[in-house]
Order: C-alpha cells, then sequence, then structure tokens
C-alpha cells in the first residue's frame, strides 16, 4: 500500500471494508491494521 497514492489507497481500505474478503495482510501500518483486522495472529520472536 505505501505506492499508492493517497485517493487510491482509501479506494482499496474501502471495497476491502465493503467485501469483507478472506486475505492475509501482512502490513506495518498501525492504523491500517487495526482497521482492516478482524483477527490478528502474531508471528516471531
Amino acid at each position: 500500500m505505501n505506492s499508492l497514492d493517497v485517493f487510491t489507497r482509501m479506494q482499496v481500505e474501502d471495497l476491502l471494508r465493503r467485501k469483507k474478503p478472506t486475505i492475509l495482510l501482512c502490513e506495518h501500518d498501525v492504523r491500517l491494521r487495526e482497521d482492516m483486522a478482524a483477527r490478528k495472529v502474531a508471528v516471531g520472536d
């Protein structure tokens, strides 16, 4: 999502909220993770 302009990013986020697809989201952006996640799984040490 980093390479997208603000308008396109907002469109993608809106689409994901409306369609609620099953996806694996690996994201460093805390706001996006909190807004999009239905469940969270932490991997690592």
